[in-house]
Parts: C-alpha cells; structure tokens; sequence
C-alpha cells in the first residue's frame, strides 16, 4: 500500500513528523529517487559479469576463481529480488522521515566498533568499506545535500537533521545501507573479501554517478514551492565547491528523470568506446588513397583448448582506394539516403534465398559486390570524406563478420544481409559506433549471439528462423526511424529468453533419457570387456563364437542390469563362458577328455536354461543346442569317444580343473572385436592416453578429460556434407561417451571419447569458441589494430 495516498486524520496520525501537506511532495521525491537508483542498480549489473570475469581472471588460487564463478551466477540470478530489496530499503528511509523517526536504515559503523566483539570481525569490515563510500558521497555532493536539509526541514515543520544524517531520505548512507541489505540476501554465498570488491564497484556505477539523481531531487522540492530562492552563500556554504545553480530558481516545467545514457542532443563524456572510434577515424583519415587491409579476426581472439583449425574460404581481397580527386565538403545525405534505400529495396526477396545451401564464397562475392557498388556511388554522390571513412567503416565491420570464426556459414549469410541498412543507421547516428546501449548496436550483438549456437533453416520455430523474421523486417522496413532497432530488439530478446525457458525444459528432458540409455550402455560395454578379454586369444569354432557373443552376451547384459556385476547370477554366467571356450579347447590327455565328457550334460543343461530366460523369438533354442551337439560331436573323435566310454572309473589322481588363462584385450582388439558395434570401451581413467590411443589423437583427449559441460562442438554430417553445432550436455564417466543436445536442446548426438578424438585429429569435429565479448565490441577493436599495423608499415 502506497504510504501516501490519502490526507484524512488517520493518514496525519500516521505521520506525527510530517505536515500533512507535504505528503505528496515527497511521495513524488521517493519515487524520482527510487526510480533514478533502481536504475542505476541496474546498469551496475549490466556491467557485472565483465568485472567478475576480470577478478577471475587476476584470482591466485582456482578456488578463489571457481568462487567468483559462483557468485557471479547467484547475484545475476537473482538479480530482480536482489534490486526489489534495495528500492525496498530506499523507499523506507523516505517513510521513516514521513513518521518522524529520523534515523539510519542500518546500525552506524561508529556504533559496530563499540560493540565489535558482538559481531562478526568481516561484517564490520565490509560496514566500514560503505562508511567510506558514504564519507566520499557527502564530500561530493555537499552542496546538494546542504539543500536538500534546509528543504526537507519546511516539509518536518522546521526539524533539520542535518545535511550528513544517515536518517536523511535519499542521503548517500541511506543508500550504501540499502545495498549492504541487498547483498546480504546472498550470504553466505559471497565472501567478505568480494563484498568489498563489491563496494567499490557500487561506488563507482552507483555514487559516482548520482550527481543528477540528487539535482533532480532538489528541482522536485523547489517545483513544489519548497525554498526556491534558496542560496548556497545565504546558507555558510561557497557556491564555487558546487553546483549552486541548483538552489536557484528554477523554472516550472518538467524535469525528465535522469538516464543512464546521455540524451541523443549532448556529446558524450570520453570512454573507451568512444576513444576507439576516434582512433579509427584518424586512422582511416591516413589512409584515405591507400588499400584497406582484410578484416580477418585474430586466430587468438577466442582461442580454446583443443580448437583444431579448420579450412575455411580466404579472406576477401582488400578493398581499393577511393579515387575521388576532390572530396565534397559536405554529403548530399538526401540524395545518398535515396541511393541507399534504392540498394536496400531492390535487394532480392530474403523468401528466395536459402541460407543452408549458399556456400560461404558465394556470400562473400555478393558482398563485394555491395562494396563496388558503394565504392561506385561514393564517387558519383556529393560525400564528404569524413562519410566516405564511415562507409568504409561499416563494410568492414560486415566484413569482420564473414571472416568471424565463431559464427556458422549460415549465420553469417544471413546478417550480411544487413549491411546497407547499417549503413544507413550510421550515416544518421555515429553514436551506433561507440555507445553500448544504442538500439542497432545490441541488436546486432543479439543476433550474432544466437546466431553462434544456430544450425541453419532446419527449425521452423526456433532461433534461426525467428532471426530470419528479424532480417526481413529491417531489410523491408527500415528508412530512417531508427526506433524501429528498439521494437525488433524488445521483441527478438523476449523470444530468446522464452526460448531459452523452453530449450532447458528440453535438455534437460534429453540427459535423464540418456542417463537411462547409458545404463543399458554400460552394462553392453562391461559384457563386451569381459567377453572379448575372454576369447580374443582363444579361438572358437563359428558356432560357439556366435552363441557366446550373440545370444549369450544378451544374457549377460540382462544379468548386469538386473543383479549388477558383483551377483552370484553374473558370476555364473560367466563360469558358463569359462566352461565353454575350455571345452572346445584341445584336450591332450585322458583326464581331460573324461572331464569333458562328465561336464558336457550339465553345460548343456545350463546353455539351454539361460537361452530359455531371454525368451528372444528369433533365437530357435533346439537349433542352437543341435548345432552344440554337433561341434562336441566334431570335437571328440570316434576313438576318443570309445576309449572314454570304456573307461570304468576315472583315471588314477585328481581330475584337471577347468582352468582359463586370460589376458586383458590390447585397446585395439577390444575396439575391433566388441560385441555391438556402437560401443567403444572406455579409456581407463587411471592409465595415460598415451597407452591406448595413437600418438596423433592423445592430444584430444586430454582436452577432452577437462573440458567444461556446457562447451560448444561442432561436427561434419557425412550424410549431408553439412555441419552443426551442439552442446556438450552431459559425459558418464563409467563409459566416456558424451551427450550433446543443439540449441533448442534437443539431443543431436551421442560419442565416445574415442570417436570424439580421432574426429578432432582428422579436423572433422571442433570446439566452437564462443566470443565473450559483444560483436561490435570485437570487430572495432580488430579494425583498430589492423588499420594500426597497416599505418606503420613502411610505404
């Protein structure tokens, strides 16, 4: 409930410490404050996963790293309640001084250290980290809180609490106490030593920045007939530390809430963005009669372990020099407006090009094309020079994105596609080159960002054909309403996001049925191991080899999955496969064959029994023990067979056991010789690489024994000649076979680590290095330091 929507007695009584009147004066101020900090609080966690990224990247200890991981995620994942607790504990400081309690939001620091040895030593530590914050805000804004006292007092009835009191709503320790609150929802998830971390950062994209949050805060009052004519010099304070315009009169009329971003009519304050883009126009401005270099992204930019390099099509050639002999001074831009949108709308329709079949040298000769008609129209068009740099400019950030190894062919058949009205977007706003939030900028981050994990046309209601949507609306609608980016970005980030919703739904829906298929995997792999280390240096005749890994190795896995490898039912079904290869093994003296003549009822009698409990109806059971019979038959010679069946007794001494020497199967007769061919059996995770795969292959896998679930491949399809993307999804270490689900989760495909390695030897499969930073980002830095290298080359 709003605290101040009425003004009748009960509202008054509610409120001893505030004149009625004033109530929705500062109801209005509480939400100026509230909005312009929530906000702030938000742009701060816009940039947080860079500056977390960056504490990791400097941390000493992979704990400490895997912790900042950690606290990365949590903060950002909550994030909304995380922002609802600091506007929450605002808005309270404001209700406070409505009711007369004037008083901080938090125990002082002051008061901490007097009872420091009731509470925690790192607690108090983090509390005298924001004192500090707040001690630096009230030197800053002095002026403006020495304004704010004096009016807040004719709203209190003349009570003035001082311009430094933490119970003085809005104030800088009213803030900083608002976002310890907040944080310590993530207790104890966080450390002390990061909280601090923390509260330089709130300092810097929070207070630093809330010079205009406080000006609009004194503009309310004074709106509002609180002590217009309020002076710095009447009031003890020199008007040269600050900004006493504020305390003046000032005129009715409305007063925009401050923004993140400066408005569009005012220059922006120097960053590095903005320093990049002027360093490329002085570079461009150099070379203005020489070939520009090819815009090819640095083999490092996105290096991963086990990124094997594969054959792509070449850069384009550098694209010539202008030839304009005498630049205009300034560009016709409606005229060139109108040769750019006649480029834009007499492109073929987007509905008759298929993505997934045009090769990427196809692509990259059409947007050539694009370049030398440009180039063409540069030189019959009034353009500046300065606008010509800015044509150049954006073909070779398009250019940058054909060259861009992190984004498939299709992608970027797609998004070049975009060029000419990109072209157009920054010919009307060079902000588009430098300023983060501008609408076309994310919106083309958006798209190649999806588009990295895309795999063509194949889904009708998923990520590349709501791209598609996106293309073709810019393409048929852009001219010059740039407000258009902000609609499409809106729409296309909400599809992402639900989309994401749902591909979790689904992966997740696809590992628990591969847990369950890797079960039955397991089990096939261990009856393979066993068999195979069994016979491969035992020769069976054809019919017992078939029976052993044929029907009884179904047994065997029917056995692993009910009873398990330690039950007395899998030892006996292994003892029956003992007793057969010993029996079709040569028997050299009469105690041998006397055995086998005495056991062969009984194996039978077993082998007959466990076909039975299969119950497969495409095995005859009377056929297989015939064809038994017949080979023990061929076995036991006629002679063989009189003299032990005129054998009274057994001969003299013990008779033999059945005894099996088996040697394990060297890696490569367990691959050639395993059951089923799908299964590999798996790399012994205590025992190097080295001793059971090939010198060129070891490499791969011990990438792959540490890469993280969650990583991009990307595979050949033998089938079709094309290749996709999949994510590494989940690995059983009992088979090492690894599950991989594409972007709208959906498995896509299952491999063993085997096949995983000889695939990245023969450049079939690699890791996709997926870009950290934005596209944008990316592509004006590579131009920067490629056009940097070019201009100190000798001529």
């Amino acid at each position: 409930m709003d605290s101040y929507k009425t003004h009748s007695s009960a509202t008054e009584a509610a409120y001893p410490g505030m004149l009625p009147r004033y109530l929705d004066l500062l109801r209005t101020c509480r939400d100026r404050v509230v909005e312009g900090f929530g906000g702030l609080f938000e742009s701060m966690f816009d940039e947080l996963d860079d500056f977390m990224l960056q504490l990791a990247e400097n941390a000493e200890t992979n704990q400490q790293r895997g912790h900042y991981f950690e606290a990365m995620h949590t903060a950002l994942l909550n994030q909304a309640g995380l922002k609802q607790i600091f506007t929450g504990e605002i808005a309270k400081g404001f209700d406070n001084f409505a009711a007369g309690q004037a008083e901080p939001l938090r125990t002082p620091v002051a008061q901490q250290q007097r009872k420091l040895s009731l509470i925690d030593q790192d607690d108090y530590e983090v509390s005298l980290a924001y004192a500090e914050v707040t001690r630096k805000a009230n030197e800053a804004y002095m002026g403006q809180l020495l304004a704010l006292n004096h009016r807040l007092a004719v709203l209190a009835g003349g009570v003035k609490l001082g311009e430094t009191h933490p119970g003085l709503p809005g104030c800088p320790a009213q803030i900083c106490d608002a976002m310890q609150t907040a944080l310590e929802a993530l207790s104890p998830e966080v450390e002390f030593d990061l909280l601090i971390q923390w509260a330089g950062e709130f300092e810097r994209r929070i207070m630093q920045q809330a010079d205009g949050l406080y000006q609009a805060y004194n503009r309310e009052l004074i709106l509002g007939g609180i002590l217009p004519h309020l002076s710095l010099e009447a009031i003890g304070f020199e008007a040269a530390t600050t900004g006493s315009s504020l305390l003046k009169p000032t005129p009715p009329e409305p007063v925009e809430p401050p923004a993140s971003a400066p408005p569009e009519d005012e220059e922006p304050e120097a960053t590095p963005e903005h320093e990049l883009f002027q360093g490329i126009q002085d570079l461009l401005a150099n070379r203005r009669r020489e070939p520009l270099p090819a815009i090819v992204p640095p083999d490092d930019e996105s290096a991963l372990p086990g990124h094997a390099p594969t054959e792509s099509p070449g850069p384009m050639a550098a694209r010539p020099a202008r030839t304009a002999t005498s630049p205009a001074m300034h560009t016709d831009y409606a005229s060139l407006m109108r040769s750019l949108n006649a480029l834009q709308f007499n492109a073929p329709s987007l509905a008759q090009v298929s993505f997934a079949q045009m090769p990427l040298d196809a692509v990259k000769e059409n947007f050539a094309q694009q370049s030398a008609a440009l180039a063409t129209l540069v030189q019959e068009q009034q353009v500046s020079s300065a606008d010509a740099d800015i044509i150049d400019l954006v073909g070779m950030l398009f250019e940058f994105i054909l060259n861009d190894k992190s984004l498939p062919d299709s992608a970027k058949a797609l998004l070049s596609h975009l060029h000419t009205p990109y072209l157009k977007v920054a010919m009307l706003d060079r902000k588009f080159f430098f300023r983060n939030k501008h609408p076309a900028r994310r919106l083309l981050n958006a798209l190649s960002q999806a588009g990295a994990l895309c795999n063509g046309e194949g889904d009708v209601q998923g990520i590349f054909a709501k791209m598609r949507g996106v293309v073709e609306r810019v393409v048929q609608d852009f001219e010059d309403d740039t407000r258009l980016f902000n609609t499409l970005l809106e729409d296309f980030t909400a599809f992402v996001d639900q989309f994401g919703h749902r591909s979790e739904a689904m992966e997740k829906r696809s590992v628990e049925a591969a847990k369950g298929r890797e079960r039955l995997r397991e089990a096939r792999q261990a009856v393979s191991r066993a068999l195979v280390d069994m016979t491969w240096d035992h020769p069976l005749p054809k019919t017992i080899d078939t029976l052993v890994m044929g029907s009884w190795a179904n047994l065997l896995v029917l056995v692993y999955l009910r009873n398990g490898p330690d039950s007395q039912q899998w030892r006996d079904g292994i003892q029956v496969v003992t007793d057969i290869i010993w029996s079709v093994q040569p028997k050299t003296s009469p105690a041998e064959r006397y055995k086998l003549w005495d056991m062969l009822p009984g194996l039978k009698s077993r082998i007959q029994d466990g076909l039975a409990l299969i119950g497969d109806p495409e095995v005859n059971t009377k056929a297989v023990m015939n064809d038994i019979d017949a080979v023990f038959d061929d076995l036991l010679s006629a002679k063989e067979e009189e003299e032990t069946r005129n054998l009274l007794e057994p001969p003299p001494g013990p008779l033999p056991d059945i005894r099996l020497d088996i040697t394990p199967a060297p890696p490569e007769i367990q691959s050639d010789r395993a059951v089923w061919d799908d299964i590999d059996p798996p790399l012994p995770p205590t025992e190097p690489p080295s001793k059971y795969l090939p010198p060129e292959v070891v490499r791969y896998a011990e990438i792959l024994k540490v890469v993280k679930l969650g990583t991009w491949f990307e595979f050949g399809v033998p089938e079709t000649k094309a290749r996709i993307r999949a994510k590494l999804s989940w690995f059983s270490p009992h088979t090492s076979y690894y599950i991989f689900v594409d972007q709208g989760g959906i498995q896509v495909a299952v491999k063993s680590m085997r096949t995983l390695c000889h695939e990245m030897a023969r450049g079939e499969t690699r890791i996709v290095p997926i870009a950290k930073k934005p596209l944008m980002d990316r592509a004006l830095e590579t131009v920067h330091s490629l056009l940097g290298q070019s201009d100190k080359q000798p001529a």
